[in-house]
């Protein structure tokens, strides 16, 4: 993926560690998706992945908003990565509830995997 990678944090503070972690796992996208297609131009693709907080506290099924006293920064954090190629765009969120780096992690690994699953549907052909 020659275009540049687009990382966007919505309500949360930027980190060198997370942005880190963002690249790492969009280096491992860019390496499946030239291996699963080998005829997509280098530069064709782009990622683009948004880091946030819910806007709302995940609560039990039945409890009353007012009920919750839920400070936001406890809020759960959500990763959602979009890829896309010509003719092909592919997303996936994951919600975590303490930790945007695990949530980062899980997204990357289902975008593999949905990756791999659209590379071998190609593959196999109509």
């Amino acid at each position: 993926m020659n275009a540049p990678l687009e990382i966007h944090f919505r309500g949360v503070a930027a980190s060198s560690e997370l942005e880190s972690m963002v690249r790492q796992g969009s280096q491992r996208l860019e390496g499946a998706l030239a291996g699963a297609l080998a005829t997509l131009p280098a530069d064709a693709a782009s990622c683009r992945v948004l880091i946030g907080q819910v806007n709302k506290p995940l609560r039990p099924r039945g409890t009353p908003q007012t009920q919750l006293a839920i400070p936001k920064r406890e809020w759960p954090f959500v990763v959602r990565v979009d890829l896309a190629w010509p003719g092909h765009q592919l997303a996936v969120s994951r919600v975590h509830g303490e930790d945007p780096g695990q949530a980062a992690r899980e997204a990357f690994s289902a975008m593999k995997r949905r990756l791999d699953g659209v590379a071998r549907r190609e593959r196999l052909g109509p």
